[in-house]
C-alpha cells in the first residue's frame, strides 16, 4: 500500500475593516463546494490496481456554533463512508485513469463567542488529556528561549487566564506584520522564524501565538478552515487557534483578524489539530505498475443569506483633551469604554476618522465583566492652516461591534501648538496601570529509580523544579545535600537535575530547598536503604579422609543478622535442606557417604533470598580424600573404553559382509 499526504496552503489576504460587511453579522448561511481529482498513470502492461481511497478530514464540522449538511458525489462512482473526523471515498478496481470526487455543503454559522463570566486563575495545572496541546511540534517551537522569555514577560504579574491569553494575542497582532512573502508551496515558516523576522501569513502568526501559549503551559491548538475577507470580497483558506479554558472548553482566538476570544460568523471550521502540518487529505492505494498523482483541493464558498447585525452592550464616550489647537499639534483622544455585560468582552477599537490621513489605527482590548476602561488615541493635526481661518474636523472611533463615538476639533494659527511629547505626557498622567498580583510558586518533584536501595549500591534520584507562579524567578537559591546554586526560572519553565549519592551519605531524609524574595519551598523525601543479609558459615567440621563405603556427616553453624527466605542447602547437586525462613543462629548437619567424593569435590552451596526477593548464593568447598574403592569402580572407565572398541569392530565386520 502506498500513501500520499495533502496539505492545505494558506494564502488568505487579511483585512476585515469596512462598515457593515459580512463579518458584522451574527449568523450566516454559506454554500461550500469541495472538489478534486486523482490521476492514474499505468507504467506496466500487466498492471493491477485493487483499490484507491481518498480520506478527507478537511470539511465543515458540526458544533454549537456551526452546523452543516453535505452531499457526496464522485465519478466514477465510489463507495463512501463517514466517521466523526474522516470522509472516505473508495474506488475498487477502478478502470478509468481519472477519479473525481466532490462534496457540496450547506453551512449555518454563528459568531463563535462563548460568554465567560468567571475569572479563571492563572497559572493552572491541566489534566493528562491536554498534554499533547502543551508539547513542542514541527512548527510550534515552544521551547525556543526567546519565545519563552517574551511569553513569560507578557504573563508576569497576571493571575487571570483570559488576560494572559489576550495579551499574547494582542502582542502577536500588533508586532507581527502580515506578509505573503514568507510562504512557499513546500512549507510555511516555524514559530521561531516568525518571532525573529516579525512577519508571516495567518498560519505562521497562529503558530507563534500557539507556541507562546504552550511555552507557559497554556493548552492551544490549530484550527483550519475558511474565512471571509473584504480585500478579495470572498472566502479564502485561513488558520486560527483555539485555547483551552477550564470549565468552558476551547475558545477561539484569531491573531490575524484581531478577534481575541471569539471569531466572526464568516469563519468556517474544517478541522483542528496539534500542528498546522497535519495532512488534510491522504490518498492510499494498492497496485502494481500504477502511479497516482493528486490534484489541488478546490474549495469555493459563497454566502446565501445573512442574519442580524451583531451588537454588544458597550457604552462609548469620547473626549478630546484639547479642543482648539494649532497646526502640527498632537491631541490625546480619550475614550471611556464600559462593558455593560456580566461576561468578558474582547474587542478592538479603530480610529476611523481624523483631521489628518491615518493608517488603520487599532487597539485590541479586553474588558472584564462590568469593567470601565480608559483608552487613548493621539490625533495628528495637519501642518498648515491659512491665517485668519479656523478649521473644524472630526475624530471618530468605532469598536468591532458597531458602536461609534465622535468628537469635533478646531485648529488654526491663533491656537497653541502641542507636541507629541506633551501629548504622551498628558496620557501618562491620566493612565492607570492595572493592579497586578505577583504570585511566586514552584513545584518540586523527585522520582526515585527504585523503591529501595541496598547499602552497597549507588543511589540516583531524578528531580525537577517548575515555576508554576506568575513571576519570573531570578537568582533562585537551590540547595540539596549541603550544596547550593543559583538558577533562573521564567514562568512555566521546568528544569531537571539529578541527585547521585552513596548510601553512606544518606541521612534519615533528604531535603531540597528553593528560595528567593518571591518563593520559599521545601521538599523532603526518605530513601529506603536496605542492608544486604549477611549469612555466615562457621564451625565447619567433616572428615578429611574416608573409605568408599563409609558414611559420615558434615556439621556447621549458620548465622544471619537479618531474616532470609527460601534457604536451600545443596551438597553438590543434591538438595539436602530447605527452609522457608531463617534468622539468627542454628546448627546443621548433612549425612554423606564416600561415593559422593570419589575422584571429585562437592561444594556446600547455599541459595537464599532477602525480604524483597533478591537472590544470593554462598559456596563453601568440601575436600574429602576417598580410599579403598572396589575394583570395578577403579577401572570402570577402562572397561567402558574396551567395550566401545569391541562393539565398533563387530559393527565394521557386519558392514563388510
Amino acid at each position: 500500500m502506498r500513501v500520499i499526504n495533502y496539505f492545505i496552503v494558506f494564502l488568505l489576504f487579511t483585512g476585515i475593516a469596512s462598515a457593515q460587511n459580512f463579518n458584522d453579522y451574527s449568523s450566516l448561511e454559506i454554500q461550500s463546494n469541495f472538489s478534486s481529482k486523482l490521476s492514474l498513470e499505468y507504467k506496466e502492461s500487466n498492471y493491477k490496481i485493487d483499490y484507491v481511497t481518498a480520506n478527507l478530514n478537511f470539511f465543515p464540522r458540526n458544533n454549537e456554533f456551526q452546523s452543516s449538511t453535505y452531499e457526496l458525489t464522485s465519478n466514477p462512482k465510489a463507495s463512501t463512508s463517514t466517521e466523526e473526523n474522516i470522509i472516505t471515498y473508495k474506488w475498487n478496481n477502478p478502470s478509468k485513469s481519472e477519479l473525481k470526487y466532490e462534496l457540496n455543503s450547506k453551512i449555518k454559522t454563528q459568531i463563535n463567542f462563548k460568554k465567560i463570566k468567571n475569572k479563571i486563575k492563572f497559572p493552572l495545572n491541566y489534566n493528562d488529556e491536554l498534554e499533547d496541546y502543551l508539547k513542542e511540534s514541527k512548527t510550534v517551537t515552544s521551547n525556543d528561549p526567546e519565545i519563552k522569555k517574551k511569553a513569560a514577560e507578557l504573563a508576569e504579574g497576571e493571575d487571570d487566564l483570559f488576560v494572559v491569553v489576550h495579551k499574547i494575542g494582542a502582542w502577536t497582532k500588533e508586532n507581527i506584520n502580515y506578509s505573503l512573502d514568507t510562504l512557499t508551496i513546500e512549507a510555511s515558516q516555524d514559530s521561531s522564524w516568525v518571532f525573529q523576522n516579525k512577519r508571516g501569513v495567518c498560519d505562521e502568526l497562529t503558530a507563534l501565538f500557539v507556541a507562546m501559549l504552550r511555552s507557559i503551559n497554556i493548552p492551544a491548538r490549530f484550527v483550519t478552515g475558511q474565512a471571509y475577507t473584504n480585500v478579495i470580497n470572498g472566502f479564502g483558506n485561513h488558520a486560527w487557534a483555539e485555547v483551552y479554558f477550564p470549565g468552558y472548553g476551547w475558545i477561539p482566538f484569531d491573531p490575524t483578524y484581531g478577534q481575541l476570544g471569539y471569531v466572526d460568523s464568516t469563519h468556517i471550521k474544517m478541522k483542528d489539530s496539534i500542528d498546522i502540518k497535519e495532512a488534510s487529505i491522504d490518498y492510499a492505494w494498492r497496485s502494481y505498475g500504477v502511479d497516482l498523482s493528486s490534484g489541488k483541493l478546490n474549495v469555493n464558498s459563497s454566502i446565501i443569506s445573512k442574519g442580524e447585525l451583531y451588537k454588544e452592550s458597550v457604552k462609548l464616550e469620547g473626549k478630546l483633551l484639547e479642543e482648539k489647537v494649532g497646526p502640527g499639534s498632537y491631541v490625546p483622544f480619550e475614550i471611556d469604554i464600559e462593558n455593560l455585560n456580566d461576561y468578558y468582552l474582547p474587542l478592538s477599537l479603530d480610529l476611523v476618522k481624523a483631521p489628518k490621513e491615518i493608517e488603520n489605527l487599532e487597539q485590541n482590548i479586553l474588558l472584564k465583566p462590568k469593567e470601565l476602561k480608559k483608552i487613548f488615541f493621539i490625533i495628528e493635526i495637519p501642518n498648515e492652516a491659512d491665517n485668519g481661518f479656523t478649521y473644524t474636523s472630526t475624530a471618530e472611533v468605532k469598536d468591532r461591534f458597531n458602536n461609534y463615538v465622535s468628537e469635533s476639533i478646531k485648529f488654526g494659527n491663533e491656537y497653541n501648538i502641542y507636541t507629541l511629547q506633551e501629548a504622551n505626557e498628558k496620557i501618562s498622567e491620566l493612565s492607570k496601570e492595572n493592579d497586578k498580583i505577583y504570585s511566586g510558586n514552584v513545584e518540586i518533584k523527585c522520582i526515585k529509580d527504585k523503591l529501595f536501595y541496598y547499602d552497597d549500591e549507588n543511589i540516583n534520584v531524578g528531580c525537577s523544579i517548575k515555576n508554576i507562579g506568575n513571576v519570573n524567578l531570578e537568582d533562585l537559591n537551590l540547595c540539596y545535600l549541603n550544596e547550593c546554586g543559583k538558577i533562573n526560572l521564567i514562568i512555566g519553565e521546568n528544569k531537571a537535575f539529578d541527585i547521585s549519592l552513596e548510601p553512606k551519605d544518606v541521612e534519615k531524609e533528604i531535603s531540597i530547598k528553593v528560595e528567593n524574595e518571591y518563593v520559599s519551598r521545601n521538599l523532603f523525601f526518605d530513601l529506603n536503604i536496605l542492608k544486604s543479609p549477611n549469612l555466615v558459615i562457621s564451625n565447619l567440621n567433616y572428615p578429611k579422609n574416608m573409605n568408599y563405603n563409609d558414611v559420615s556427616k558434615i556439621t556447621f553453624t549458620l548465622s544471619s543478622d537479618s531474616e532470609i527466605k527460601n534457604l536451600k542447602i545443596n551438597l553438590g547437586e543434591r538438595e539436602t535442606i530447605k527452609l522457608n525462613a531463617f534468622k539468627g543462629e542454628n546448627d546443621f548437619n548433612i549425612n554423606f557417604d564416600g561415593r559422593e567424593f570419589y575422584n571429585k569435590n562437592s561444594d556446600l552451596i547455599l541459595n537464599y533470598e532477602d525480604q524483597n526477593g533478591k537472590t544470593y548464593s554462598l559456596n563453601q568447598g568440601i575436600n574429602v580424600e576417598v580410599d579403598n574403592a572396589p575394583f570395578y569402580i577403579k577401572y570402570f572407565g577402562v572397561i567402558i573404553i574396551i567395550l566401545v572398541v569391541i562393539i565398533s569392530m563387530i559393527l565394521r565386520r557386519r558392514l563388510r559382509h
